[in-house]
């Protein structure tokens, strides 16, 4: 909604600062939110937050988002990330706890993890551990997947409507496209997308990598391994949200 301008500049608000109370209960309903909004993993846009949740205390949304990251983290064990994509922010909401086995998955997730772990585990051996900023060109990609009788243009025995579940991945940011500059016709790299960086790690990439080339041990993959080692030590840490 436009808001008339005066010709000393933008008009002020005049409502005093929240109360903590207040900060509480928007926090709460941001939580709140945030969790309904995630079910589909699609990432939640910062403008919906001043929309749905802050509305007239949009001044005090950093402030708000800050306590709900807090109580996300403590109470859920959800970290939340902003993608940092101003001023279309988004966010997304990445579950922190390390250990997950117990947790059982239906068959579409399973369709969807099975072929993301092809995908980012060749993107991580054939950029030499360089995940966080490197890729494969698309078409490479594609051409590698129909190695595996995986068409990204056709149905799959297995996985199903291919495409449907790549563009899925996609808008969930496990996979990142970004054009190739001076490409005629146009050409995209496939990258690991925000989601995949924070959810998920290089040494997990390099053992499916490992099992799927037969090989026992992921130490003689030298130039990964050594990625892996360097990422484990603190390199590459992602921002997150305060």
């Amino acid at each position: 909604m436009s808001q008339r301008m005066s010709s000393q500049g933008p008009a002020r608000s005049q409502a005093p600062p929240i109360s903590s109370k207040e900060l509480t209960d928007l926090a709460r309903r941001a939580v709140r939110y945030l969790l309904m909004n995630d079910l589909d993993k699609v990432p939640i846009k910062h403008n919906d937050i001043l929309k749905n949740v802050t509305k007239n205390c949009t001044k005090n949304t950093s402030q708000v988002m800050q306590l709900a990251a807090k109580m996300l983290r403590e109470t859920y064990g959800i970290e939340l990330v902003d993608d940092g994509n101003k001023p279309n922010k988004h966010y997304l909401l990445v579950n922190c706890l390390k250990h997950q086995d117990h947790i059982s998955h239906s068959i579409a997730t399973e369709k969807e993890l099975a072929l993301l772990a092809i995908i980012l585990s060749l993107i991580f051996m054939q950029t030499n551990g360089r995940w966080k900023e490197a890729g494969v060109e698309q078409g490479k990609l594609y051409a590698f997947l129909k190695l595996l009788d995986i068409d990204p243009l056709d149905h799959h025995e297995y996985f199903g409507d291919v495409k449907k579940l790549l563009e899925s991945l996609r808008s969930q940011r496990y996979i990142q496209e970004i054009k190739i500059e001076n490409t005629d016709p146009v050409k995209y790299e496939c990258r690991w997308g925000l989601r995949a960086c924070e959810e998920l790690s290089p040494r997990s990439a390099l053992e499916f990598a490992s099992e799927m080339y037969g090989r026992d041990r992921i130490e003689t993959w030298a130039t990964q391994y050594k990625a892996v080692c360097t990422h484990e030590n603190g390199g590459n840490v992602a921002h997150r949200s305060n």
